[in-house]
Order: structure tokens, then sequence, then C-alpha cells
């Protein structure tokens, strides 16, 4: 099965990074609604902007009129980048492999952290603790078979508190059982995630439940790699 020759990985996820970036250069209160714009469209937001209803892809005066008190950043990828670079730097220096994916995500094979701290949670949060000591508190981690999975579950982790905390540990083979209920938006192709659900196919399982060849047939190349990220294989 291809799923079995996925990488087991761990993704590090700070929530809001590009937020809390930005507030910090412009000095905004901590807690304050803040919206990222880019091309006047809201391209990220603070929680308590979020509870106001602001959300991503909203127009500049819509979030306005949902709060009037807002603080408006234009989003500047360089600085989103150079805060995370003394994060990116510490976990550097814990462990080798790390690959950065975005401002705020990062990538690790997992083998090599479970085996020196004793099993994946732990691992996971070391690395956690890691990321708080270098002023990322609220971070969280997710461990699965291949990226997109791994993704998945460090973004569904609840954060910190009592129970599992900050992390989602899939078990090795468990991928596609974990991805069935969610959402087909989670593909990020806007083309596809609009057509599916108008074709009653509205969560992952329901997608990978295709035939592989049919789905190619209709959707192409792009399609076919989405549908095997649905169905838990990820080469990544």
């Amino acid at each position: 099965m291809f799923e079995s020759r996925a990488p087991r990985l761990l993704v590090l996820w700070a929530p809001d990074w590009p937020v809390r970036a930005h507030a910090a250069a412009e000095r905004v209160p901590e807690g304050a609604p803040v919206a990222l714009l880019e091309k006047n469209l809201v391209l990220a937001c603070s929680a308590s902007a979020r509870a106001e209803g602001v959300r991503r892809g909203m127009r500049q005066r819509e979030a306005q009129a949902r709060v009037p008190g807002i603080r408006l950043l234009r989003y500047d990828p360089a600085l989103d980048a150079r805060a995370f670079e003394p994060v990116l730097t510490a976990l550097e220096g814990a462990l080798p492999g790390v690959h950065p994916l975005r401002p705020g995500m990062v990538a690790v094979r997992a083998r090599g952290p479970a085996r020196y701290y004793g099993g994946e949670r732990s691992a996971a949060l070391a690395l956690l603790g890691l990321l708080a000591e270098h002023g990322v508190p609220d971070a969280r981690a997710g461990v699965a078979d291949g990226l997109f999975a791994a993704e998945r579950a460090a973004r569904r982790a609840p954060g910190p508190g009592p129970g599992a905390g900050p992390v989602t540990v899939v078990p090795s083979g468990e991928t596609a059982a974990f991805l069935a209920p969610l959402p087909v938006d989670l593909l990020d192709d806007a083309e596809l995630t609009s057509l599916l659900p108008r074709l009653g196919i509205r969560t992952l399982g329901q997608f990978a439940a295709l035939a592989e060849s049919d789905v190619a047939a209709r959707f192409g190349p792009l399609g076919a790699r989405l549908h095997a990220l649905a169905s838990g294989r990820d080469p990544r």
C-alpha cells in the first residue's frame, strides 16, 4: 500500500503567525482585533477579529463595518519571514532536517526526534516547549503519515490545556480514516472545492471513495493528485 511508504512527519504550527508578527512590529496591544490586508482583502486576522465575524477574503470596508476599531495592516511577506527567523534558528539548533513550509510552520521527519525523546508525542511536546521559550507559547503539533495529514493534524490540535494537549498524533496506517470526515475545501483548490459540493461530495472521505481513474478522467492530473491526498497517499 502506498500509504505505508508515506514518511512519518511532525509538523509544528504557530496559529495566526503573520498577524502575530505584524502586530508585534506595529506594537499593537495584545488581544486587539487585527487584520492583514492584501489587495484590500483580508489575508489573515486575529482571534478577536474572527470572534466579531471578520473572515479571510473579506473586503476591507466590510471588516471595518463589523469591527470599527480594528487595526488594518498591510501584509509584508518579508516582515513575516524575518520575524520567524529566530524561531527557525532555534529549531534547527535542536534537531537536524527541519523544513520550513512557511513562516509559522515547519516539518521534520518524526523518526529521529521520536527515538531521541522516547516517542512521537513526547518529541512533539519537547519541541513545543522550545517554541514557547522563543515566544510562541500557543503552538500546536501534528504527527501523521505524509505532509498533508500531518499539517491537518497540527491544525486540529486542541491547543494548550488538559487532556491530549496541543498535539494530535494520527497512528500509522490510519491517515485515510483521520482525513475522511474533514471538508473538501481543505484541498485548497478553489475550482474543485466549489464543484465537489454541488455534486454532493462534501468530505475528503467521499472524494476518496471515487474511483481514481474516474477522477483523473474528469479533473485531470491536479484532480488525481488531490484525490491521492484525500485518500491518505502523500509522497512528499
